[in-house]
């Protein structure tokens, strides 16, 4: 499934509590896949949450990523590595240019 086809999904896609795609949230998510498109290691799986969020799963080696993207231009990341697990809340993104901590995993 690509970003694309999951920007369709209308209210009740997953049971009746379930909200349609956020087309901002899918917006910044697609500018983000954009920006990391040339790098062919990635392995990048989209999804989208019972909120209507959309999210990235980067797969980078060893390391992965959950990427949740809020209409608002927020981010809520997961990493893990082999290492280590690490939470971040990330705020303004606007789709320009990736964020600086997270360019090392990427």
């Amino acid at each position: 499934m690509d970003l694309q086809q999951l920007s369709e999904y209308t209210d009740g896609w997953n049971g009746p509590r379930s909200l349609g795609a956020n087309a901002e949230s899918f917006r910044l998510a697609g500018r983000f896949a954009q920006l990391i498109q040339d790098n062919a290691s990635l392995r990048i799986s989209p999804t989208i949450f019972a909120i209507g969020t959309a999210a990235l799963e980067i797969t980078n080696g060893d390391c992965k990523l959950l990427i949740e993207f809020a209409p608002n231009g927020d981010l809520a990341v997961n990493v893990d590595t082999p290492v280590d697990q690490l939470d971040y809340d990330l705020v303004g993104f606007n789709g320009s240019a990736i964020p600086e901590e997270l360019r090392r995993f990427l």
